[in-house]
């Protein structure tokens, strides 16, 4: 069964606290076209539009977050030197 998505986007300023410490996360972009990678990130350092995460020696920015209806997120990356 396909996963809900919320039509809410969150920026820092409308990201609501408090939230798990920890929580899942969906990352489009990683993987090319076809797919996403579940990876558990902090909440502190996470869901930040313009934040970066690393994966496989190579660094990504976040360009948005969509928080999931089951309380996960999904985001949306490019490689950091990637021109949106």
């Amino acid at each position: 069964m396909m996963s809900q998505f919320t039509s809410e986007a969150f920026t820092p300023a409308t990201t609501p606290s408090p939230l798990p410490h920890a929580v899942p996360v969906r990352v489009y972009g990683l993987l090319g076209r076809s797919g996403f990678m579940t990876i558990t990130m902090d909440h502190g350092t996470l869901i930040r539009k313009d934040s970066c995460i690393a994966h496989e020696e190579q660094r990504y920015r976040i360009v948005s977050v969509l928080k999931l209806r089951e309380g996960g997120y999904c985001v949306n990356v490019v490689p950091e030197t990637y021109n949106v």
